[in-house]
């Protein structure tokens, strides 16, 4: 079983190419789903919470932290200060 990833770093890489309001693309689908590597992410997707599905069948969730989906509602608005961040996920298998 892969084991979550409990630290995401959000780089500048990740918010240069992240894609305001799509939950695919955006700075913290991408930062997630390159702490997931070496294991393969599917899908991902992420509003309020962030939902992964592994290329070998296993699915997990995780409640984001409201200070990150604050910063995901401005970068969507063109708002959001795009300085690096970090933050923690306790992850749910489903």
């Amino acid at each position: 079983m892969t084991t979550p990833p409990s630290v995401i770093n959000v780089t500048a890489q990740h918010i240069r190419l992240g894609v305001a309001g799509d939950c695919h693309t955006c700075p913290v689908a991408l930062a997630i789903a390159d702490a997931w590597k070496p294991a393969e992410v599917e899908h991902i997707s992420v509003f309020s919470e962030a939902d992964v599905t592994l290329s070998d069948g296993q699915a997990f969730t995780a409640q984001l932290p409201g200070a990150v989906f604050g910063w995901l509602t401005r970068f969507d608005a063109g708002k959001a200060l795009l300085e690096p961040f970090t933050f923690t996920l306790k992850w749910a298998k489903w």
